[in-house]
């Protein structure tokens, strides 16, 4: 069973599908054994219809055509290397490197075929003219032409190698960074809030992870992708390989019983409850289910919505009140507008709503360092109405205590956010702030 069943699909570090793998070139060599297959099955017909008007002299000639690249049975069940050239240097074992693309003798795969020619021919001596003439004169052009077709086919997923090179593997390791920051970041929230440094408020650090796991399952996608895209490509070409290999096998088996008995029983038999009424894909989907270099075609794409870690819900990283804020200028008399955002330990400015764009504040203030101190009556005249004041106490010798004057956009807005700073610096903690998000 492939690695990917045994991992968890939630786990945002967990990778489902092989990112180092060479599917582009296991594949070709698989298409290449079919041509060797076919290439063998049409010197097998080719030889079966030369023969036929000397059949006896010429069953040791056709058991010779059968180059198949397997193992063959005989009549008594002893194995029979097939009838090629030995393997050289520069040229792999066909026999053995076949064995592994099909599932072995014995289980009605396209390794029987071989096998059950092989006992026919020690049996039989006789042919018919008109067997000659339907292989010449059609299934044998069909399967040449299949062959150069798989050629071109072979050419082309070669030419795919490069859709499979990613960078899945790199976006994990900084996924795996920033989870770290994140749960470092909780942890250090819970125990040591006073440490906690703005960059490292869980409600930026978790806007990071999830944009870097989003960015990671969009790598991976596209590699899943092309995966499907490939194998459901192979799998209809071999399909319609198997077809033709079925529809040739089916005319011989057919002409052939015509013939004794001893046809019937020897040859059409054994393919009928064989290899002719399996499934086409029947190889394939057992090629794929054991072959690491390829996925499950059922194994779902993840997405980010499936996924869970560790404190992805704690009430921490959520924002208690967000919107839009004018800020007075230190040494100016004029405001800035900002989008602002209260958590449990912070505000944050941005330059806008859109974390995308503006991922990071521009400006951040402490909530222990923050005190409101007074806010416009609703009896005051014009924008005066929504301000409210916010000090900041010294902290250390470079940040000096500071009012900071606010405006909102109107006097609802404004006590609003006034209310809910003077309930969070009433509060001794960030935990004992975020529970008014858990109660909320």
């Amino acid at each position: 069973q492939k690695n990917s069943l045994h991992k968890d699909p939630r786990d945002p570090l967990s990778i489902q599908i092989p990112t180092t793998a060479n599917p582009t070139e296991v594949l070709a060599t698989r298409f290449s054994t079919w041509r060797s297959i076919i290439k063998a099955l049409i010197v097998y017909l080719k030889e079966i219809s030369a023969v036929h008007e000397e059949i006896v002299r010429q069953q040791i000639r056709l058991q010779h055509a059968l180059s198949f690249p397997f193992n063959m049975q005989g009549v008594n069940g002893e194995l029979f290397q097939p009838f090629q050239q030995q393997p050289t240097s520069n040229q792999p074992d066909e026999v053995n490197m076949a064995s592994k693309f099909f599932l072995p003798l014995g289980n009605g795969s396209i390794q029987d075929l071989p096998s059950v020619l092989f006992q026919f021919h020690t049996t039989n001596a006789s042919m018919a003219s008109k067997i000659a003439k339907e292989l010449s004169g059609s299934t044998i052009p069909r399967l040449e032409e299949l062959k150069r077709d798989l050629l071109v086919k072979i050419k082309e997923i070669r030419s795919l190698q490069s859709d499979f090179k990613n960078n899945v593997t790199k976006e994990q390791q900084q996924s795996k960074q920033e989870l770290t920051n994140f749960l470092n970041a909780i942890d250090m929230c819970k125990s040591s809030p006073s440490a906690l440094q703005p960059r490292h408020d869980p409600y930026l650090l978790k806007i990071s992870l999830d944009r870097q796991i989003r960015k990671q399952l969009t790598e991976e996608n596209f590699l899943h992708e092309a995966y499907l895209n490939l194998q459901g490509s192979g799998k209809e070409l071999e399909k319609v390989v198997v077809i033709e290999i079925q529809n040739a096998l089916t005319v011989f088996a057919k002409l052939l019983g015509e013939e004794a008995q001893t046809v019937f029983d020897i040859l059409i038999t054994k393919l009928d409850s064989g290899f002719l009424t399996k499934d086409p894909t029947f190889e394939w989907d057992d090629f794929i289910l054991k072959d690491a270099n390829f996925v499950d075609p059922n194994l779902p794409m993840r997405h980010s919505s499936d996924i869970v870690y560790s404190h992805q819900n704690d009430p921490l990283s959520f924002e208690i009140r967000s919107g839009y804020l004018e800020r007075k200028s230190k040494f100016l008399k004029s405001y800035s507008r900002g989008w602002y955002v209260l958590t449990p330990t912070f505000i944050h400015e941005f330059k806008s709503p859109d974390r995308k764009k503006d991922p990071y504040p521009v400006m951040t203030l402490s909530v222990d360092d923050c005190q409101v101190a007074e806010h416009s009556k609703k009896d005051n005249s014009g924008d005066s109405w929504s301000k409210f004041v916010l000090h900041t106490k010294q902290n250390g010798l470079i940040h000096r205590g500071h009012n900071w004057v606010f405006r909102a956009d109107s006097y609802e807005s404004m006590i609003s956010w006034y209310n809910d700073i003077k309930k969070l610096t009433s509060l001794p903690t960030p935990v004992s702030r975020a529970q008014i998000v858990a109660s909320k």
